[in-house]
């Protein structure tokens, strides 16, 4: 997927929504998420026509396509549960050395002093 994002290709997969319903999506993918011990990709879904944020781990038969796009421009959503994950803010943590394990099970980037 993060290969997908930085050539501005198009994934195709199987998604299972929360209520296990399943379905097939083509999605410019945007970018990618830690909330909640989960990961997200967010991603403008060309079935819906609109952003969605999906959870990495409901996503079945990943497939990166030929198809190429521009980037779009990421509107806000009145989804509260949807601005939760698309608005980030930067924050520091300071983690003790017996601590710092955990640091590298949850976080992509980190900076430990």
């Amino acid at each position: 997927m993060r290969n997908a994002i930085i050539t501005n290709r198009v994934i195709k997969f199987r998604y299972y929504n929360v209520a296990g319903e399943q379905s097939y999506r083509s999605v410019e993918p945007a970018k990618l998420m830690f909330k909640d011990k989960s990961w997200y990709m967010e991603g403008y879904c060309l079935n819906t026509e609109s952003y969605r944020v999906f959870k990495i781990s409901r996503m079945k038969e990943i497939a990166v396509t030929e198809i190429s796009y521009e980037p779009r421009t990421v509107v806000a959503s009145t989804d509260t549960k949807m601005n939760d994950l698309l608005h980030t803010i930067e924050v520091t943590l300071h983690i003790s050395a017996q601590g710092a394990y955990r640091v590298y099970d949850e976080f992509a980037e980190k900076t430990i002093t």
